[in-house]
């Protein structure tokens, strides 16, 4: 026993070395790749990622050839708005790093006429708070401009692709700018000039809540309500809806409009717009919601109230919020619905996969009734899991 034991441990030992070292050939190709490519800034944020043991186990996923990344990959002059605090902290830099990294490829980065989703490897528990501990998304999306622009970036100008490259299982979409991954649903919320007027009624009314921990009711604002929602789907009136479309039978009347809230929240699920077509959610009232499009855009109804989306796709760190032109006046409730509802999202959640094609398309047919978003390609591995190391061939490609 004995021996065998040995002889196992030194059969692991030597293939975890050969896998270490097929890694370590890996980043090293990576990134002298991006050196001669010009990305040297990029090359070295590499380079200091790799000092770290999540940025490690990155690096591990990306050099494993049965899989393929797409990378948006920012060019030098991308981070010379990028705060110190970032590129000087390994950590924080891991963080952005793997936010950039997108699992799968994508034949082309207009792959839908609207927005196209992908599932990243950041899953940092401090700055990602999705159901199931999924990992955060990106959004992209080709503008009318005819530029494909990388979306949701708290700066002054979406970052653009720019150029398509390739290196070995790595699609790089070469950006102007480093991707900043979604905040909070507060400071998204109020920092949005379409959302003044709902960011004001969140942060100031009050709406009961059941502490579990405590068996009480307690009353706390909107805000912190929904920050606390881990998957969360909002459609968020834009401000000329809010401030006009609330009646007064309504706006005094904490129960009824306590109701209008919870229609326009999906709880416990986070629905990006390509899994809206064909799809019926139910909301946090128990209500369900009705989507359809055509040429003018995507709408959502709840009750006897149709909107349009006007903005699809707002990351934040524990969902999405998809701004609309109406106000859903609908003050039905039907808790039953609403349990169960939740309760088949979070068991789903549960047991999903990382995809690695579109977030939220269907691989075909069609999909409704879902209690969760439908997927593309899954390969049945999470961010930062065990990965099978191959042996490393192949160049660095401009296409």
């Amino acid at each position: 026993m004995v021996f065998v034991l040995s002889t196992l441990l030194l059969a692991l030992t030597a293939t975890l070395a050969n896998a270490q070292s097929q890694n370590s050939t890996y980043v090293s190709g990576l990134i002298q790749a991006l050196n001669n490519a010009g990305l040297t800034t990029l090359a070295t944020a590499v380079g200091a990622v790799n000092s770290t043991n999540v940025g490690s186990q990155l690096l591990s996923q990306l050099s494993d050839q049965s899989r393929n990344f797409t990378v948006f990959a920012p060019n030098n002059d991308a981070f010379n708005n990028v705060s110190s605090s970032i590129t000087q902290d390994p950590n924080a830099l891991t963080d952005i790093v793997a936010y950039h990294v997108v699992f799968g490829h994508f034949n082309n980065v207009t792959v839908y006429p609207n927005t196209t989703i992908g599932r990243t490897a950041l899953g940092d528990p401090a700055v990602v708070m999705l159901e199931g501990n999924k990992d955060q998304v990106v959004a992209w999306a080709k503008r009318d401009d005819g530029q494909v622009h990388v979306l949701n970036q708290n700066q002054t100008n979406d970052p653009i692709v720019v150029q398509l490259a390739s290196y070995q299982n790595l699609q790089l979409f070469i950006i102007d700018g480093v991707l900043l991954y979604p905040g909070n649903f507060s400071t998204t919320l109020q920092s949005n000039s379409q959302l003044s007027g709902f960011a004001n009624f969140a942060q100031n009314t009050q709406v009961p809540v059941w502490d579990t921990s405590a068996n009480t009711t307690e009353n706390v604002t909107v805000i912190q309500d929904l920050s606390g929602v881990r998957g969360l789907t909002l459609f968020a009136p834009d401000d000329q809806a809010f401030n006009q479309q609330i009646p007064s039978s309504i706006s005094g009347n904490t129960t009824a409009l306590w109701a209008v809230m919870r229609n326009h929240v999906i709880n416990g699920t986070t629905v990006y717009s390509p899994s809206f077509d064909g799809s019926t959610y139910v909301s946090a009232a128990g209500e369900d919601f009705h989507f359809t499009s055509n040429s003018s855009g995507q709408y959502v109804t709840s009750g006897n109230t149709t909107a349009r989306i006007i903005q699809p796709d707002v990351l934040i760190k524990n969902g999405v919020i998809h701004i609309i032109d109406q106000v859903l006046l609908n003050t039905d409730v039907d808790q039953s619905a609403a349990n169960s509802a939740y309760s088949s999202a979070t068991s789903a959640a549960g047991h999903s996969s990382t995809e690695t094609g579109p977030v939220g398309v269907p691989t075909g047919g069609s999909s409704t009734n879902k209690a969760n978003g439908a997927v593309g390609n899954v390969d049945g591995v999470s961010s930062f899991g065990v990965v099978a190391l191959s042996a490393i061939l192949g160049s660095f490609l401009f296409v």
